[in-house]
């Protein structure tokens, strides 16, 4: 079991598990480990199993926070706390489900589910009482139980308000346009705000040059307003907190181009449950459904018409933050240049979700011209949706 969550097991010695008492590294590694068990059986299995948050995603962003770890020069002892964060930082997801699907009002295929974010008082949906406040207090428990257990202060009240930082830095709020098409808002938006970096960085510039001249002139913006304040004062960010915040938004930058894809459409599968629903299914795939599958593939492009705009967002963001870590002095002057280095793929991954989108749509609109079914099935299994076909 250690070993397939990726932590080494407990040592041994003469045929029995020592019973000293754990050294800070031994019981951070445990803690890790208990926030991975915690996670996938929440996640991975049972009545509310997720598509996107399985235990692959804390495991990803341990990957990617790691690189950054590496890239930023953080110690060891700096990984094991931004590790603990990370394995505990999902593992509470609670969840508003939309009403289940009737057949008498097809939308309700598309019902979004509504996740009870919350890590302080005033965030919303849920305040304190949100999914990254109580996973904070889990992880701060399991850190005070190490305490206890060792009765030595292996994880200091530093360490502990380091990894609460780096669970409510996750906490995202989100910026979708409003109706009828919530398809984002427009790039000139908070235009003295993101002004300065956009200026400074020509990356920046071409990537949403390049956009513009495909049509591409807004998108969602998902921010992390905590983190964000933060450096609005002029408050210096744990590195350790700051790695795991951008690495848990990290695919656009971050990860291939497929990474990207595959995170973005399982998030979209993970936020409709009534798709999986098998009345919805069955309905999918039946002669007498053309209505529904115009009605879903109308969804699923307007997604993927919105991923080059969430991937251009985030480089703006994500260039706001190391613009702003320049003031920190000589450190963080270094540690921001090799964070560049690090989160460099949001052109590219821009560039080919704006192509994927719209030779998705061409794909779609040029079969359904003969055969909308076949149509909407090969769309629904470019996103990872597959419904059985009728024999």
């Amino acid at each position: 079991m250690h070993e397939r969550l990726g932590i080494p097991a407990r040592p041994k010695e003469a045929g029995r598990t020592l019973d000293r008492k754990l050294t800070r590294d031994e019981a951070g590694k445990e803690i890790i480990l208990d926030g991975f068990l915690k996670h996938e059986t929440a996640h991975d299995r049972g009545p509310e199993k997720k598509v996107y948050h399985v235990l692959a995603h804390p495991k990803v962003v341990e990957q990617r926070a790691m690189r950054l770890a590496d890239v930023m020069q953080l110690s060891e002892d700096q990984k094991l706390i931004a590790r603990m964060a990370i394995a505990f930082h999902d593992v509470v997801i609670k969840v508003t489900y939309p009403p289940p699907y009737d057949p008498a009002q097809p939308k309700t295929m598309l019902g979004m589910a509504q996740r009870m974010r919350g890590a302080r008082e005033g965030d919303q949906p849920a305040g304190v009482l949100g999914n990254e406040a109580l996973s904070a207090n889990l992880l701060v428990q399991k850190m005070q139980e190490a305490n206890a257990a060792a009765a030595a202060t292996l994880f200091s009240e530093d360490d502990m308000q380091i990894v609460r930082l780096a669970i409510e830095y996750t906490y995202p709020a989100a910026e979708v346009g409003g109706p009828p098409d919530f398809d984002g808002i427009p790039f000139t938006s908070h235009a003295e705000y993101y002004r300065e970096v956009i200026q400074a960085n020509p990356d920046i510039q071409e990537l949403l040059e390049n956009l513009h001249s495909s049509g591409i002139t807004k998108g969602p913006l998902f921010r992390q307003p905590h983190l964000e304040a933060m450096l609005d004062r002029g408050e210096r960010v744990p590195p350790e907190a700051l790695i795991v915040a951008i690495a848990d938004l990290g695919a656009a930058g971050m990860g291939t181009s497929e990474d990207f894809f595959n995170e973005g459409d399982r998030e979209f599968l993970e936020i409709h449950p009534n798709l999986a629903d098998l009345r919805v299914q069955a309905r999918l795939r039946s002669a007498e459904g053309a209505p529904e599958r115009a009605l879903v593939a109308g969804d699923m492009l307007k997604w993927l018409d919105g991923q080059a705009g969430f991937s251009a967002w985030q480089a703006i963001r994500v260039g706001k933050i190391r613009m702003q870590m320049q003031s920190f002095g000589d450190i963080y002057s270094m540690r921001n240049e090799n964070l560049h280095n690090a989160v460099g793929r949001f052109k590219e991954n821009a560039s080919s979700a704006a192509i994927r989108a719209g030779e998705r749509t061409r794909a779609y609109h040029d079969r359904a011209a003969t055969d909308e079914r076949i149509a909407f099935i090969q769309l629904a299994d470019a996103m990872g949706y597959t419904i059985e076909k009728n024999e």
